[in-house]
C-alpha cells in the first residue's frame, strides 16, 4: 500500500539536525549552442528525502518522520513538525517561505496541520469523512494559507471510484465538499491535484480497472472537471504529469508506455499547449534520446515555456526550445543516484542526491554565461 501512495502523494518524513560536509566538487564548462556556460558546484549531506526549495536561501524537506525547513540554502536543515503518529499515510504541501500544510490519513478522518510563520507555530483542524474505514490524503494544493484544497481516498477506494474533493477558504478549520466520485463530479480520487488562485485546477488521475493515468481540467474551483486531449506520439500511451502554466501557455512532460501499458523505463515526452490547456501537442518523441539513451528522466521543469532543466540518466540538462532538444549541463558522478531536482531560477538550482550508502546529499548549481 505504501509504495502505491508513493505515486500520488508527496512522500511525508532523524533526530538531529545534519551540518553540511562542505565537500566542493571543482567548476564545469559547457559550450552550449549560444556560447560558454560555467557551473560552479557545492555538496553536503542531509537529513532530508524530499524537498522543496522555495528561493535560493529558504525551503522546506521531508524526511525521517519529520518535516524540516532551511533558511541558509540548505546547509543546514532544523526540524519543525513530527510526522511519526499512527497516522495512516501523510502528504503535505509547501505553499511559500513561511506556510506549509500537512494532512494526515486516520480512521474516518483526515488531520490538516498548518503553519503561517514558518513551522514556529502550527494550527490543528480535523476533516471528517462519511467513512469508517482508514483514508488516504492523495494530494493537497494551496494557493496561499488560507484557500487549499485535499484530494481524499478510502482504503477500498484505492482499487475503486471512491473518492472526494474537498476546499477550505479559512486554512482548514472548516471545509466544503466540491465534488465526488458517488457524484459524478469527480473523475478519481487516485491521482494529484494542481490549482491557481484564479480557480483554475488540474487532475492527473488513475481511471478505471486498467489504472490508465487521464488529465482533466476545471475552471471552478474543482467543481467539474473536463477531459485533456493529449496527442499520442507514434501510437505511445501518455501518462500525463500536472502542467506547468503561463496564461494561455503550458508545457507538461509524460511518462511513455507501449501499446499495450507497459511503461518504457525512463522514456519521457515534453507537451504544450497554447489554448489554455484543451489541446496538448508533443514537441518530441523521448526527451532522453538525445542525451543517454538507457538512462531515466527526473521530473523536468519549466521556468518558461521554452526555458527548462532536466535529470536525464545522471546528466543535468536544458533546453532553450520548449523541449525539442536538450543539452547537458554537467554530470554527477561518484556514485551518486539523482532523487529530486529544485530549479529556483535559471542561476540557481538543487539536487537532491541519493549517496553510494544511501544517505542523503545536496548539491547547488550556480549557472553563469562567461563574462557575467
Amino acid at each position: 500500500m505504501k509504495s502505491r501512495l508513493m505515486l500520488y502523494a508527496l512522500a511525508a518524513l532523524a533526530s538531529l539536525t545534519l551540518v553540511g560536509c562542505g565537500a566542493n566538487i571543482p567548476s564545469s564548462r559547457i559550450q552550449p549552442a549560444h556560447g560558454v556556460v560555467r557551473v560552479t558546484r557545492a555538496m553536503w549531506m542531509v537529513p532530508i528525502s524530499g524537498m522543496s526549495m522555495i528561493s535560493t536561501n529558504t525551503g522546506w524537506g521531508t524526511g525521517h518522520g519529520r518535516v524540516w525547513r532551511t533558511v541558509d540554502g540548505g546547509r543546514t536543515w532544523v526540524p519543525v513538525f513530527s510526522t511519526a503518529t499512527n497516522g495512516i499515510s501523510t502528504t503535505s504541501d509547501f505553499v511559500s517561505s513561511d506556510v506549509a500544510v500537512v494532512a494526515q490519513g486516520f480512521v474516518g478522518h483526515i488531520r490538516i496541520s498548518l503553519t503561517d510563520d514558518g513551522g514556529e507555530r502550527w494550527n490543528y483542524w480535523t476533516l471528517e469523512l462519511p467513512s469508517s474505514v482508514a483514508v488516504y490524503p492523495m494530494s493537497l494544493s494551496f494557493v496561499s494559507d488560507k484557500t487549499g484544497w485535499i484530494l481524499v481516498a478510502p482504503e477500498q477506494g484505492m482499487n475503486s471510484s471512491e473518492g472526494w474533493l474537498f476546499r477550505t477558504v479559512d486554512g482548514g478549520k472548516r471545509w466544503t465538499l466540491v465534488s465526488s466520485t458517488s457524484a459524478g463530479t469527480l473523475p478519481s480520487a487516485r491521482g494529484m491535484i494542481r490549482f491557481r488562485g484564479s480557480g483554475e485546477g488540474w487532475l492527473a488521475a488513475s481511471v478505471g480497472a486498467t489504472g490508465k493515468t487521464n488529465l482533466y481540467r476545471s475552471v471552478n474551483d474543482g467543481a467539474k472537471w473536463i477531459a485533456v486531449t493529449l496527442k499520442d506520439p507514434k501510437s505511445y500511451v501518455v501518462v500525463p504529469s500536472l502542467p506547468m502554466t503561463w496564461g494561455r501557455q503550458g508545457v507538461l512532460t509524460a511518462a511513455l508506455s507501449s501499446p499495450a501499458g507497459v511503461i518504457s523505463h525512463g522514456r519521457a515526452a515534453v507537451f504544450h499547449t497554447k489554448d489554455g490547456g484543451r489541446v496538448w501537442l508533443p514537441v518530441g518523441e523521448d526527451i532522453s534520446r538525445d542525451i543517454e539513451p538507457s538512462g531515466s528522466t527526473l521530473n523536468p521543469q519549466f521556468l518558461t515555456p521554452e526555458s527548462g532543466y532536466a535529470v536525464i540518466g545522471h546528466e543535468l540538462c536544458w533546453t532553450l526550445n520548449g523541449g525539442r532538444t536538450w543539452q547537458r549541463l554537467v554530470t554527477i558522478r561518484g556514485g551518486f543516484s539523482p532523487a529530486s531536482l529544485n530549479v529556483v531560477s535559471a542561476r540557481k538550482m538543487y539536487l537532491l542526491l541519493e549517496g553510494p550508502s544511501g544517505q542523503g546529499w545536496m548539491e547547488s548549481l550556480r549557472p553563469r554565461n562567461s563574462g557575467s
